[in-house]
């Protein structure tokens, strides 16, 4: 009997040892907000040409899914147990594409039938800065293009959006949500009136 007890008091040990080695529980954040913005532009009439979104510019470390944060030495330092819901590059895409549906009131056409015909606008970003700084700001920094066959046109703009944020992971992942909204709304204005947004430094050929 006192053999039995020994085992029980063995494994009872063990398993309080593997609960304290599993550590803190990992916390996962996405780009898209959960709450649906109204759309903006729900009571017009104005036709928005099919449009394609691209995005690109993150890659290794930067485009895993653990969270990557500035710290105030400018050293990059890794979460541990905070991450993203899926590769970066990937969040920033369906953020921006959730956004722009919004914003547009149609979504993107990639991945249907006919997404590069000659009568498609083509959305290409490409991510220069993605930022966060704790209990200080998030950065989205951005070149993107606008193309069209049908006018032949090309607008090429760059974006740096910003917005402060109170300490912790989860308001510097609401920080950059609003990054990603504000370059919907600057991409938007461009496929609703075929020019550059306001505020935005844009060159055409």
């Amino acid at each position: 009997m006192k053999k039995q007890w020994k085992w029980i008091a063995m494994f009872v040990g063990a398993a309080a040892l593997a609960g304290c080695a599993g550590g803190q529980d990992v916390h996962y954040y996405t780009l898209s907000p959960t709450v649906t913005v109204k759309q903006s532009v729900a009571s017009s009439d104005a036709w928005i040409k099919p449009y394609r979104v691209t995005v690109a510019g993150l890659s290794g470390q930067m485009n895993d899914t653990p969270i990557v944060v500035r710290q105030s030495d400018n050293r990059l330092m890794v979460l541990t147990y905070d991450r993203w819901g899926s590769p970066l590059q990937e969040q920033v895409q369906q953020s921006l594409t959730q956004a722009l549906t919004n914003e547009l009131g149609v979504p993107p056409i990639q991945g249907m039938p006919g997404d590069n015909a000659a009568d498609v606008v083509k959305v290409n970003v490409q991510i220069q800065g993605f930022e966060l700084e704790p209990a200080k700001q998030a950065v989205l920094e951005t070149v993107w293009q606008v193309t069209s066959v049908k006018p032949a046109k090309q607008l090429i703009c760059h974006s740096v959006s910003r917005q402060a944020s109170e300490p912790g992971v989860a308001p510097l992942v609401q920080a950059q949500q609003l990054n990603v909204q504000d370059l919907a709304k600057q991409i938007a204005q461009t496929l609703r009136t075929n020019k550059a947004p306001t505020g935005v430094q844009c060159t055409k050929r």
